[in-house]
């Protein structure tokens, strides 16, 4: 049977022991992150721009897909200056984001990336790939700060309603999240999330209204 993406994303990434380092030193940087939140517009848009100039020096360098796009347009990241000449840069499509081999940066192998897959709401589902440092960013990180921010505490039990989440309704002793399918009928995941009597809700709002209709 060939490789699928998702099984790619089962079996991405290095070991448990590397990975625990990095979450680590993912949350000695978290008040950093948190405390970013409050920066001054100038300092935003400066700390905006030195990020936005190392991603296209490594877009350039390392992407053939974004190398060979700089080359056509006939331009290098050296030519962008201000945020007038962002119209400089070519447009990324979804199409190019399906497109991993060319779009992926050498040294970074995709079987040792994680990756995460959109909702499919345009039909096809379309699937992002991450080192553990922007994986422990993206998934941790900035998640934690958002629903902070949305006053989800640490004591919350959080009822999360994915796609890929497990397709059964067999809640977890003591778990303080526990994910539910939202493929299977309603009147089957209700009893389960009662159960579970989650503090926070946290999914798709068109399927909270299908929720609320029962």
């Amino acid at each position: 049977m060939p490789e699928t993406e998702m099984t790619v994303a089962e079996s991405a990434g290095p070991a448990i022991l590397v990975r625990s380092v990095h979450l680590a030193y993912g949350a000695l940087r978290y008040p950093r992150l948190h405390r970013a939140q409050w920066l001054s517009p100038d300092q935003i848009r400066d700390l905006q721009w030195r990020r936005l100039e190392r991603m296209l020096r490594h877009a350039y360098a390392r992407s053939p897909l974004y190398r060979e796009r700089f080359l056509q347009a006939g331009i290098t990241p050296a030519d962008i200056r201000s945020i007038d000449d962002l119209r400089l840069l070519p447009v990324t499509t979804r199409e190019d984001l399906r497109q991993p081999e060319a779009l992926l940066a050498s040294g970074y192998p995709r079987h040792r990336l994680r990756s995460s897959m959109t909702s499919g709401s345009t039909g096809r589902r379309t699937t992002s790939y991450f080192d553990e440092p922007a994986w422990v960013l993206a998934k941790n990180l900035l998640k934690l700060r958002a629903r902070r921010a949305c006053g989800v505490r640490l004591s919350d039990r959080i009822a999360l309603f994915q796609e890929d989440a497990p397709d059964d309704t067999v809640v977890r002793r003591g778990a303080r999240r526990q994910a539910f399918t939202i493929h299977r009928p309603t009147e089957e995941i209700l009893p389960a999330a009662r159960a579970f009597a989650p503090t926070v809700l946290y999914g798709f709002a068109g399927y909270f209204a299908r929720l609320a209709r029962e």
